[in-house]
């Protein structure tokens, strides 16, 4: 299992060239093997020539994207050309649109839609990947939560699965691992912690409450082959990559 940065985590550097090349820099100095690239302007967007210039300048392959839905479902074909293009075959979405929790009928259309784009992938050799926040564990009127609702009715879906999230949801972590296995190739690593105002925070892995000792294991177990670190605050606390660092420090010394 490679441990990869979730460049979400210093989206402040995706400004530019010289700051992506500043990102993928400290992200190998910092010891990761590869990255997620999300958190660009423009949902995501990027320039092939550019991203490839720069992954083979460091060696730091990205094996993982986010981008936004209405691009994934209206250029799709583009964007499987612009991620072919960086040696890329894993295109991912963060989050679906949240009028879907509430309204079955646009949930189901939001499914439909991404079985068109699971399709479409497939063709040319890519995946599709789902990440999941807390909303997702959601009670639907019928009965079950728009997590299971989802794994249902989309089999051939691949999950993001985010440590932090899952757990924010109210969720087992562990059991949730075990309920994804097989479809869990890229993975967030993600702390949890009640901070001094007893609120829900990020943390650095390592830093927080998850029981990583039985975390990590799991998702070896379920066939995860990248697990990427991400914390959504570290630029509002300084530098990024002093957060990332601690969590890959921590990781080593848990033998990942």
């Amino acid at each position: 299992m490679q441990i990869g940065a979730q460049l979400f985590s210093a989206r402040n550097y995706l400004k530019d060239e010289a700051g992506i090349d500043a990102a993928f820099r400290k992200a190998k100095e910092a010891g990761y093997e590869c990255v997620q690239y999300s958190g660009a302007p423009d949902g995501g967007d990027f320039c092939p020539e550019t991203l490839k210039k720069i992954i083979d300048k460091y060696e730091m392959p990205v094996k993982l994207t986010h981008i936004a839905f209405e691009r994934l479902r209206d250029q799709t074909q583009n964007e499987i050309k612009k991620h072919l293009a960086i040696g890329c075959k894993n295109i991912g979405l963060g989050m679906m649109p949240r009028e879907c929790l509430f309204d079955m009928d646009k949930l189901n259309k939001f499914i439909g839609d991404v079985r068109v784009i699971i399709d479409k992938l497939g063709e040319k050799g890519c995946k599709f990947f789902y990440h999941n926040h807390h909303i997702e564990f959601y009670k639907l009127p019928i009965g079950v939560t728009v997590f299971d609702y989802l794994l249902a009715k989309l089999p051939d879906l691949n999950i993001t699965l985010d440590t932090h999230w899952v757990q924010r949801g109210g969720a087992d972590v562990v059991d949730t691992i075990k309920k994804c296995a097989g479809r869990l190739e890229c993975v967030h690593l993600k702390d949890y912690i009640i901070n001094d105002k007893l609120e829900p925070a990020f943390a650095a892995v390592g830093e927080g409450n998850m029981n990583w000792s039985k975390i990590l294991p799991a998702f070896e177990a379920a066939g995860t082959r990248y697990a990427f670190v991400e914390q959504d605050d570290a630029p509002d606390l300084g530098e990024p990559f002093d957060y990332l660092k601690i969590s890959r420090v921590n990781l080593k010394s848990m033998r990942y």
